[in-house]
């Protein structure tokens, strides 16, 4: 079922937009597999993903309050209410309406959660399993995602390759519909190899997995790199300065051979060719994002144009939000005169303000509570100084920030794929952080576990 809900998500959870053919299978799917693995969760320790599941429910709860009717005179005194209920009035209507302002979007959102929710009863269903598959599957499709990413840019945009019929034709979108997010998907796993590589126990058995996985992150960093989004060059150069770091310290470089000398030697040379590999791309513009990011309308980005209308909509709709998904249609009732165009803004493009707005104070008060987790269990990290405990805390902050960075200027967590990754990454974190031994839990991150020997807080 793990595997199914896996390849199903990389296949058709691709796009953020809600009238996608494909959520047709993916939305059902995703509650399906959340109702199944739930059934298969009796008995376990929830205490290292508790907090992670309770969050999205808490979600998906006030998603299903902004759909709840309320009656007219106390929606039509809501912020931002004032001109929907002028409608109203004019053609003499009190209807009960919900607090949303699309209830079919909202509602839209409100299955889509399924597939995250999913995706954390599934890992959790898995019990000592989990790591091993979690971490294969998350290299998996950010391998796959690479891969098509390539064979989209060889193939001069070959129609054929893309899986959306909106999307950015002749670009390397990899399994998603927008660039952006492939890139960044792609760094952010980036990250994730690197610290598994660096906790891998420094045996020849392992000699083999580590040349794999060094294979894959240079893949990943070339379909990053070489493709026309800036968001993921940028990523992309805070992965490598993450990888840097992550293999920075002596006890962490002792681990990625058989020496202290050997494994110094090995992460200069991996430094340097990787630097090499960057400045190669760049010198011979190879790097088209590198272009768009230093070129004359760079900070004429329409990203950054519509900023004071959305913080003028957040003014309006706080605290209890517009709706989840309902950003595209209140746009236009704040669009500004100045900034009407050919074309429409489907998101933000800044995901921190588009919660705002979607879901005023609840939302964001859930945002705190999910930092405030994954900030207290790497601090918990950080205190063991165990090596594996400090990459883990390298890794994690350098995604945080990766994600954190990318939302400012567009929508990734907005798409299944995406979603379902970042799940799988904070459940390895979260667990590893509980996990009763960091050392022996080390080598299972390789993608190729060994489930005999592993040891999780999340068993039988």
């Amino acid at each position: 079922m793990f595997v199914a809900f896996a390849a199903v998500v990389a296949l058709a959870g691709g796009s953020s937009r809600f009238d996608m053919v494909q959520n047709v299978v993916l939305l059902p799917v995703g509650v399906l597999a959340a109702a199944l693995a739930w059934t298969q969760t009796r008995g376990v320790d929830w205490r290292p993903l508790g907090w992670p599941l309770a969050l999205l429910v808490l979600l998906a709860l006030w998603i299903f309050l902004q759909l709840v009717p309320l009656p007219h005179s106390l929606w039509a005194s809501l912020p931002g209410h004032s001109a929907p209920a002028a409608v109203d009035a004019a053609l003499s209507l009190d209807p009960a309406r919900p607090l949303t302002l699309s209830p079919e979007r909202t509602l839209n959102d409100f299955f889509s959660l399924g597939v995250p929710i999913a995706a954390v009863l599934l890992f959790v269903a898995l019990r000592r399993h989990a790591v091993g598959f979690a971490f294969t599957a998350v290299v998996a499709i950010a391998t796959s995602n690479a891969l098509l990413a390539v064979l989209q840019i060889l193939s001069g945009g070959n129609r054929a390759l893309y899986f959306y019929r909106l999307t950015s034709t002749g670009t390397p979108v990899g399994l998603f519909a927008n660039p952006n997010h492939a890139a960044v998907l792609n760094t952010l796993v980036m990250v994730a190899v690197a610290v598994a590589i660096a906790i891998m126990p420094a045996e020849p058995k392992y000699r083999i997995r580590k040349i794999v996985l060094g294979a894959i992150y240079i893949l990943l960093l070339l379909a990053a790199i070489a493709g026309t989004s800036r968001a993921g060059f940028l990523t992309a150069l805070l992965a490598v300065l993450a990888t840097c770091a992550i293999f920075s310290r002596p006890f962490l470089q002792r681990r990625v051979g058989s020496g202290g000398k050997k494994g110094r030697v090995v992460v200069g040379i991996g430094a340097i060719v990787l630097i090499l590999l960057l400045g190669a791309f760049i010198l011979t513009g190879r790097a088209p994002a590198l272009e768009q990011l230093t070129g004359q309308d760079a900070l004429g980005d329409i990203r950054f144009l519509v900023t004071p209308t959305l913080l003028e909509m957040i003014r309006s709709y706080f605290p209890f939000g517009s709706g989840f998904g309902t950003f595209q249609n209140v746009y236009y009732v704040a669009e500004s005169s100045q900034m009407l165009m050919p074309r429409y803004l489907n998101n933000a493009h800044n995901d921190w303000l588009q919660l705002a707005i979607e879901g005023g104070l609840p939302a964001l008060l859930l945002l705190v509570g999910l930092l405030t987790v994954l900030g207290r269990e790497m601090l918990r990290l950080w205190r063991e100084r165990a090596p594996s405990a400090v990459a883990l805390v390298v890794g994690g902050g350098a995604g945080l920030l990766l994600v954190a960075l990318a939302s400012y200027v567009d929508y990734p967590l907005r798409t299944p794929i995406f979603q379902v990754v970042c799940v799988w990454l904070v459940c390895l974190l979260l667990t590893s952080a509980r996990g009763p031994s960091h050392e022996s839990d080390a080598d299972h991150l390789s993608g190729f576990p060994n489930y005999s020997r592993h040891h999780m807080a999340v068993r039988n």
